[in-house]
């Protein structure tokens, strides 16, 4: 008899953490009508993924009504950016997990998701001016 891997893992209480979808919408609608600009470079996930993270982990809460300045994270060719609104980009709930999953909504997806890879491009919220990027140069 054979069993799939879904199964094994059921039967054993194994659990596998696949990273989120980055296509699943949000109830976020600060981004609503606003079209990034899209640069059409592309950059391996795991790499885009590290200059992700180094932003966000600059910015581990966001309380509304406050101004935040612009925070940059950096690998070879690359920058990531994120300049907060006074209304956290619509994101309820901040955290380093919500940060990261803003980038990839905004910008990834809305530039054409291809797996592996991760869109380059910039984008402003219409809700209070957040700046989201992703771009050549570091």
């Amino acid at each position: 008899m054979q069993f799939s891997i879904t199964t094994v893992l059921a039967f054993t209480g194994l659990a596998v953490a696949l990273p989120s979808n980055p296509l699943f919408s949000r109830d976020n609608t600060c981004f609503d009508g606003k079209t990034p600009a899209c640069l059409r470079f592309e950059i391996e996930t795991s790499l885009a993924n590290q200059a992700i993270t180094s932003v966000c982990s600059q910015v581990p809460t966001c309380v509304s009504g406050t101004t935040y300045t612009a925070v940059q994270g950096k690998i070879p060719g690359y920058t990531a950016t994120l300049t907060l609104g006074n209304q956290c980009a619509g994101v309820t709930e901040w955290s380093l997990d919500a940060c990261t999953q803003l980038f990839w909504d905004v910008l990834d997806a809305a530039c054409g998701h291809t797996d592996g890879v991760f869109h380059t491009g910039y984008v402003r919220s219409a809700c209070d001016d957040t700046f989201v990027s992703f771009n050549l140069g570091g």
